[in-house]
Parts: structure tokens; sequence; C-alpha cells
């Protein structure tokens, strides 16, 4: 169980209890066997960053993301869900606009690696256990 806010994954996804939360959850992946699962009290805001976040290191695109992201619109729960938030918070991680992004995969690693949230190590561990 980890606890979070919607304003630590959105507004301070730069913080270090953001990148503790995700230093958390990747070291629970590659220690446990799967199947994971990931929710929050609406499965949209926490689990969304989360799981964008996982996609991400994983080596999906920002659009794949995007797209993903934005169904949470079509759940029928009255609380509205624009992918604009998840871009806020993954544009304050990068420095920089999604569209001048190269290699989200990359770039979202290095950010967690420089920060020394985790390691290369932990990232391929992570893929291999995800893919």
């Amino acid at each position: 169980f980890i606890d979070t806010s919607y304003n630590t994954v959105y507004y301070n996804s730069t913080g270090s209890d953001f990148g503790k939360l995700m230093a958390d959850i990747i070291s629970f992946i590659n220690t446990h066997p799967g199947p994971y699962y990931i929710h929050c009290r609406l499965g949209t805001d926490r689990t969304g960053v989360t799981s964008a976040v996982l996609a991400a290191l994983c080596g999906a695109s920002w659009d794949e993301i995007r797209a993903d992201y934005q169904k949470t619109n079509e759940m029928g729960i009255k609380e509205f869900r624009d992918y604009r938030l998840l871009q806020y918070s993954f544009e304050k991680m990068l420095g920089k606009p999604m569209d001048e992004v190269q290699n989200l995969q990359k770039e979202l690693g290095n950010y967690f690696i420089e920060r020394k949230f985790v390691t290369q190590a932990d990232l391929d561990t992570l893929v291999s256990r995800l893919k």
C-alpha cells in the first residue's frame, strides 16, 4: 500500500515524494511476481499518472499514453480527466514541452536516475518484468 495525493502526482511531480513513490512502486514490481494492481479512489488520477510513468519507462510513446489516459473520460464517473493534467506533470519532470521530447523512455528514465530514485538496472528489470 502506497499513499499519495492528487497534488503530488500532478503538481509536485518533481518533488522527492513523487520520486520516492515511483521508486517504491518500481522496487515492488521488481521484487514481486505479477500481476500488479494499481488503483486509487476513482482509478484515474494517481492510478493514471503512475500507469503513464510506468508505460513511458517501458517504451510507450506520448501519443499512446495520452490516448490511453484520455479514455478515463469514458468511464462515466462524471469527473472529467484531461490528458493536459498528465502532460503538465510530465513536462515538469522533463523540463520541456512534450513536443520537444525525442525519446520519452530514455528522458524519463534519466530523470529518475539522475535524481537517484532508481538505477538503470532497476529500470532494465522493470521493463523485463512488464513487457
